[in-house]
């Protein structure tokens, strides 16, 4: 949809100012009767409000132009790659994510996690942001998710090189907090 809007409204840019570009080189030539550029500004001055909402309309096309064409395309995926023994594997940073979210459901004290998968030149970084129950052994917890959460990376993704698994445990589930 962005490439259709970014086509139509770059060949109306173009058509709009090949327009104007001939206009004012025709009524301005050398030798031309000076009567189309009085009838010009007459039309500029009588006209005032067609002209001003003539140049917010060609504002909002030029908007749209750089809109469609230079606008953030949501997250972007990446893709981490690396070499096997049958030749180059390439996996998604979130289906790396999507993984480590389902890992998370064998500890029964994580309440909620949200895995952020970081490339690297053929490695990984994984930041875990975890929120657990109250009154888990928060230190013991995180130690078997680091290790389970590499392990599962190396032996069932293939990914040869997990460089950290940092654990943030952002919250405790069932904590009351004082104002």
């Amino acid at each position: 949809m962005k490439r259709i809007l970014n086509f139509l409204s770059g060949l109306t840019i173009i058509a709009i100012n090949l327009g104007a570009a001939i206009y004012a080189v025709t009524i301005t030539a050398p030798g031309r009767d000076q009567t189309d550029w009085f009838n010009l500004v007459e039309l500029m001055e009588t006209q005032r409000w067609m002209v001003f909402a003539a140049g917010i309309l060609f504002f909002l096309l030029w908007l749209l132009f750089f809109w469609s064409r230079y606008a953030v395309r949501g997250p972007r995926e990446r893709f981490l790659t690396f070499e096997s023994e049958q030749g180059p594997v390439s996996i998604s940073t979130l289906a790396i994510a999507d993984f480590v979210t389902r890992l998370a459901t064998e500890f029964p004290s994580i309440v909620r996690i949200d895995p952020h998968v970081i490339p690297r030149h053929k490695m990984i970084d994984v930041l875990l942001n975890v929120r657990v129950k109250s009154g888990t052994q928060i230190n013991e917890m995180c130690q078997l998710l680091q290790q389970r959460v590499r392990q599962s990376l190396i032996d069932e993704m293939g990914i040869p090189d997990v460089n950290d698994v940092k654990v943030n445990i952002d919250g405790l589930a069932g904590e009351h907090r004082m104002l």
